[in-house]
């Protein structure tokens, strides 16, 4: 789960913090100028994340353009950037194996999550339920 809130019914448990931002191709062009109105912005717009970074850039003048292409598929986003035909808004954990094809944009504004295991405390009862729990938490500690 993603920033979840606080449940006496359940137990939290933190695997890692991603944050959230502005990435282009390594390769300039004008789609991934953001002083250009030419640029386009490849994002999911229905998350908060991307409509909190949105908000905040355009509150600065980072962003010259209003073009947007959304999507809900991430890795969509991540290739389109890669090739050079926008500005993606991005989680760092998916653009983390793509850091000699991508850069953050310098001075733009991020948002942190917390990335967090959920469960009823009463699922730890089962050996199946203990060694799920175990799993994820060492599949994670060991890509993050």
């Amino acid at each position: 789960a993603v920033n979840p809130p606080q449940h006496p019914d359940i137990v939290i448990r933190k695997l890692y913090t991603s944050r959230f931002g502005f990435w282009r191709s390594v390769t300039e062009n004008v789609l991934q100028d953001p002083n250009s109105p030419a640029s386009v912005v490849l994002c999911h717009q229905e998350l908060l994340q991307t409509q909190s970074l949105l908000k905040k850039a355009r509150k600065k003048k980072l962003l010259k353009t209003r073009r947007m292409i959304s999507s809900h598929d991430m890795e969509l986003i991540l290739h389109l950037v890669r090739c050079g035909s926008g500005i993606g808004i991005l989680p760092d954990g998916i653009t983390r194996n793509y850091q000699e094809e991508l850069l953050p944009l310098e001075g733009f504004p991020q948002e942190t999550d917390t990335i967090c295991l959920i469960y009823r405390p009463d699922m730890l009862t089962s050996k199946a339920g203990q060694t799920v729990k175990n799993a994820i938490i060492t599949s994670f500690s060991t890509t993050n």
